[in-house]
């Protein structure tokens, strides 16, 4: 975590960090930056039924609330595990007080993502004035296909001018905001590294090394802000909730 905070504090940019619940916000990112949801046991949504998921949150959710004293209005499923099959997850969610997910990656990958999805923010659940919106992580379109730029393992492989300009191309030609993520972990080279096939050795370290120098860059290059703020989804600040859909939802129509 220092190492992200470090990284994270040159500039003006702000961003929403997704912690588990046994993961506490320090009190600089509560300061400034938003904080959302990352589940409580890091399990995949594809794994629990529809009650196991609901405590998850639950329990994720309300510990984050007390520790930040505002409002938890985000949430991204560990591995982008909401698949079409788990579309059920999205009206959990809003019960539960959430007003933005961002579990869907448009790409085609072996693990995850829906490639023949939006790739911009847009309600993806209903019902009546309670809705979900779904802010996807972001690909920049070439030939018909959507290439990844929004973080992970994808921005430690490729060429940071590659990045660079796939952003570029989503805010300025497409006049859409970017969601990139990373991970604490990705900034910390000398982390112990047991042993493991040699595909999953190489998802998770490729790049550590350079990974810092390209998130400053990053940072100096764009501005970020945080995904409460591009979504218009209310002030920071906002009181904490145990009522859902009752009491947390935007009503705007």
């Amino acid at each position: 975590m220092p190492a992200v905070l470090r990284v994270g504090s040159r500039g003006a940019s702000t961003g929403s960090w997704l912690s588990c619940e046994n993961i506490a916000p320090t009190p600089r990112v509560k300061e400034r930056h938003e904080v959302a949801c990352h589940g409580d046991r890091h399990e995949d949504v594809s794994r629990q039924t529809r009650p196991e998921f609901r405590a998850d949150i639950s329990r994720a959710k309300a510990r984050l609330e007390d520790l930040v004293g505002e409002s938890v209005i985000g949430y991204r499923a560990p591995n982008f595990s909401i698949g079409r099959a788990q579309s059920w997850a999205y009206e959990i969610l809003v019960e539960e007080g959430f007003r933005y997910d961002s579990s869907l990656y448009p790409i085609l990958h072996d693990r995850y993502g829906q490639p023949g999805a939006p790739r911009f923010p847009y309600e993806i659940w209903r019902n009546g004035s309670h809705r979900l919106v779904e802010f996807p992580v972001s690909t920049a379109r070439l030939l018909g296909v959507n290439f990844p730029i929004g973080g992970g393992g994808y921005f430690r492989l490729l060429p940071f001018g590659l990045v660079r300009l796939g952003i570029q191309r989503v805010n300025a030609r497409e006049q859409q905001p970017v969601m990139f993520y990373l991970h604490p972990w990705e900034l910390d080279p000398e982390q112990p590294r047991p042993p493991m096939a040699w595909h999953h050795r190489f998802r998770l370290y490729v790049g550590l090394e350079k990974e810092a120098v390209k998130v400053a860059r990053l940072l100096a290059r764009f501005p970020f802000g945080t995904a409460r703020d591009v979504l218009r989804l209310g002030r920071r600040g906002e009181p904490t909730t145990r009522d859902g859909a009752r009491s947390g939802l935007d009503t705007s129509g």
